[in-house]
């Protein structure tokens, strides 16, 4: 999901440097709004026509895009890229990811004060996604212990997490972040969850 003032990196001519999105559209004949980067310091110049490589990350993946510079909006002062085509999706993680939904609490890693409750909708043996309706007093690179159940039977797991990244998406809050010490046990409670998803999703 793409959010205004989100972090982009602009390539023109094999030099990179960050920038920051201010305005999208990514259903067919694309465009990204985006304050001018400099590079080395020195506000770039550029060519009506100039190709590009536009990247950005996305729920632990980094997306690519080719694009050409469009248009400089003087009123805005706002470099215009548009392109056609889809963006390349390169995986960061570790491990497999399965979309879910399981209810989750998030408490204080410290002091077990409650922070919030709401649903893990991402989850892979290297870490998760919770989502909130109500945002929680934490920042990246904080840690929060998150309890949730695979299994009713086996009664609730506590998965610690650092807080990697956070965002606010229309009404939700999402926060994610690699797990800090996972347990031989709740390992196989976790793959045995994903072995589980993988006989439906093969139905």
């Amino acid at each position: 999901m793409l959010s205004p003032g989100q972090e982009i990196i602009v390539e023109i001519d094999g030099k990179k440097n960050k920038t920051s999105l201010r305005g999208w559209k990514t259903n067919g004949s694309g465009y990204f709004l985006l304050d001018p980067p400099e590079f080395e310091g020195i506000l770039c110049e550029i060519k009506i026509g100039t190709k590009s490589i536009i990247r950005f990350e996305d729920e632990g993946s980094i997306l690519g895009i080719m694009g050409r510079f469009t248009s400089f909006l003087n009123k805005t002062r706002l470099w215009a890229f548009t392109f056609t085509d889809d963006p390349i999706r390169h995986t960061m993680r570790s491990n497999e990811r399965y979309t879910c939904l399981i209810p989750a609490s998030a408490v204080n890693e410290s002091s077990a004060a409650p922070l919030g409750s709401g649903m893990i909708t991402d989850l892979s043996l290297s870490g998760l996604r919770l989502v909130t309706k109500k945002p929680l007093d934490v920042k990246k690179g904080d840690f929060i212990d998150v309890v949730f159940s695979l299994n009713p039977s086996d009664g609730a797991m506590t998965q610690r997490i650092e807080i990697a990244r956070s965002g606010k998406y229309e009404k939700i809050y999402t926060y994610s972040g690699p797990f800090i010490e996972l347990v031989i046990e709740d390992e196989k409670r976790l793959t045995d969850f994903f072995e589980f998803c993988k006989q439906w999703i093969e139905i």
